[in-house]
């Protein structure tokens, strides 16, 4: 039998024991390498640049301003020089509201989409738009747009724009929520996937992959010829970001974008930049260290003291550093510990090899683990519902869309700083977890009337 063959059966409860007699990880890594030195926090920081915010990205580049009908080129003409606003040649060419009078985004679709069916070619385009007496139509009826659609030139939007390149307004509105949907489906499967595939490949070869996956799929997302095109491949980005994010660290980017948002006006340029940094991601074998819990519970003890002796010496713990010998007689017990497991795991192959086809199954096999996954998973999916929801409202408030987008991503400075602090002083994690979810509950119920 191959060491390899040995390395994928799952630990049993013997080996486990064993281990936890010879080498507790935890109290490992705080009282000898030390529990937030420089060490982790390099690791953390290099984690944090290379997970890009991709679900952010929307905010921007979905942020349409108002639109109206393309006219023929004649018309077009005579109101760029007559410079005519956006908002005057809107109301006479067709149904319109102004944006005072629909304070709410489906308004943005409902109008601009039909214009009054005349024959524009041979009116008199000085009456028609005559701003300073009311305009007598020969029709009312309305026409869909012909030719396509102009949009309002504004700071307050992002000016190139998904939405504004592929004319995904009017009939073709609900491709856009159709894009958040793929996006959030990618989300669940990286998840899933990322999970599963951390815990038996190792964390960094999983993120490796995914950076992979990421970075091909974010130049494919620039490049994109049509708005199907777009979709597919940004739920694909949606897969190698959320198993990152899953395995590793993700970094509230959202102020940064903001200000990229700022200083690049078209929608390819500003994914390419935002994202590139994804390709650190293709590093993380030379750079990233293997998680020591991960190959302590794949057997790999010694591996996994070298792993901490690195940490140790980069944390400057020279107590333990300047005595050598302390880290050579670890490993020499950990070559004994791995020989004398050896065996064990030969003997229970046969035993543990049907159990590896059904280790999803494990999820089912009390009472109270059932309960738990259905639990974590609805709160799960209730967290990543209000992510979404705030982030993307953001993009529909008035005002400055970069504004809002800066001013939305500082809301993750004293989250993060203060979900570390009470994750490290409490030891609990339900009170905690039940405190937060119901504080955001109280403010946002009433958000529903």
């Amino acid at each position: 039998m191959s060491e390899n063959e040995i390395d994928g059966v799952e630990p049993t409860v013997e080996e486990q024991d064993e281990i936890e007699k010879f080498l507790n990880v935890d109290d490992f890594l705080e009282e000898v390498v030390g529990s937030h030195g420089l060490w982790q926090w390099l690791i953390a920081l290099y984690l944090m640049i290379s997970t890009p915010s991709a679900a952010t990205l929307p905010v921007y580049v979905n942020n349409y301003s108002p639109f109206r009908c393309r006219m023929e080129a004649s018309i077009e003409d005579y109101i760029t020089q007559n410079g005519l606003s956006f908002t005057d040649v809107a109301e006479r060419i067709g149904p319109w509201s102004s944006l005072k009078d629909a304070q709410n985004s489906s308004a943005k679709i409902a109008y601009g989409c039909s214009r009054y069916q005349l024959n524009w070619l041979s009116v008199n385009l000085s009456e028609v738009f005559n701003i300073t007496s009311p305009t007598s139509l020969p029709s009312t009826a309305t026409e869909k747009c012909p030719l396509g659609y102009v949009y309002s030139q504004s700071e307050d939007f992002y000016p190139g724009n998904v939405v504004k390149q592929f004319d995904v307004v009017c009939d073709h509105a609900h491709f856009q929520s159709l894009g958040t949907s793929a996006y959030m489906f990618g989300i669940i499967i990286g998840f899933l996937f990322g999970g599963w595939s951390g815990d038996r490949f190792g964390r960094r070869i999983t993120l490796t992959v995914a950076s992979a996956i990421e970075v091909v799929a974010t130049i494919i997302v620039s490049t994109a010829p049509n708005y199907a095109v777009y979709v597919v491949f940004r739920s694909i980005v949606a897969i190698g970001n959320s198993v990152k994010v899953s395995v590793g660290f993700d970094f509230a980017f959202r102020a940064y974008m903001a200000l990229c948002a700022y200083l690049i006006p078209d929608w390819r340029a500003l994914n390419a930049a935002l994202m590139c940094t994804g390709a650190l991601g293709l590093l993380y074998p030379l750079i990233l260290p293997e998680s020591p819990r991960w190959l302590i519970s794949r057997k790999h003890l010694r591996k996994a003291i070298d792993q901490m002796h690195r940490g140790c010496q980069i944390n400057q713990r020279r107590r333990t550093v300047i005595e050598e010998e302390y880290f050579d007689q670890l490993r020499d017990k950990a070559y004994q510990m791995e020989e004398r497991i050896r065996p064990m795991r030969t003997k229970c192959r046969c035993s543990c090899k049907g159990c590896k086809n059904a280790l999803w199954l494990r999820l089912f096999k009390s009472a109270k683990l059932i309960r738990v996954t259905a639990l974590s998973s609805f709160f799960m999916f209730g967290i990543i519902m209000c992510f979404f929801g705030l982030i993307l409202y953001a993009g529909i408030l008035f005002g400055s869309i970069y504004l809002n987008g800066f001013l939305s991503s500082l809301t993750a400075i004293p989250a993060d700083i203060g979900a570390g602090l009470i994750y490290r002083y409490i030891r609990s994690r339900k009170k905690p977890l039940v405190a937060v979810l119901s504080f955001a509950a109280v403010f946002l119920i009433p958000q529903l009337f």
